[in-house]
């Protein structure tokens, strides 16, 4: 289940960063520092990721398999703590981590969980830090 859910997401982004003028099989930081992206289409990417992720949340099962695959966590590295937009949490490096690096700085996708073990996620939505 897990790995169909990453496929889809990887088929959409690909689509989506054609339809924004990036190349496919481009490197998405290389799109975001030459200038074709800016803080306009960081955030209608962060809301299109946020709108799809809600989308599944409201099937039940599929809540529980994406919570799991969202707190999953993998040790952090000197490059992904020294990179200026990935995000690390307390638990180490995580999808929401990638997903908020892509968006870039300027605009924060945030995981609100229905329990403080932060095992079930309630729903996904946008922010804007100061």
């Amino acid at each position: 289940m897990i790995s169909a859910i990453i496929k889809f997401v990887v088929r959409r982004w690909n689509s989506f960063l054609t339809i924004i003028g990036c190349k496919k099989n481009s490197k998405i930081i290389g799109c975001k520092r030459s200038g074709k992206m800016n803080n306009s289409q960081d955030a209608e990417i962060a809301k299109f990721i946020v709108k799809r992720l809600n989308s599944f949340l409201m099937n039940t099962e599929l809540k529980t398999e994406i919570s799991k695959l969202m707190v999953q966590a993998i040790p952090e590295t000197d490059v992904v703590r020294n990179h200026p937009t990935l995000i690390v949490g307390r638990r180490g490096f995580t999808v929401l981590g990638l997903l908020n690096g892509i968006v870039g700085p300027d605009v924060k996708i945030t995981a609100y969980c229905l329990d403080d073990e932060i095992e079930t996620i309630g729903r996904f939505e946008v922010e804007y830090p100061q």
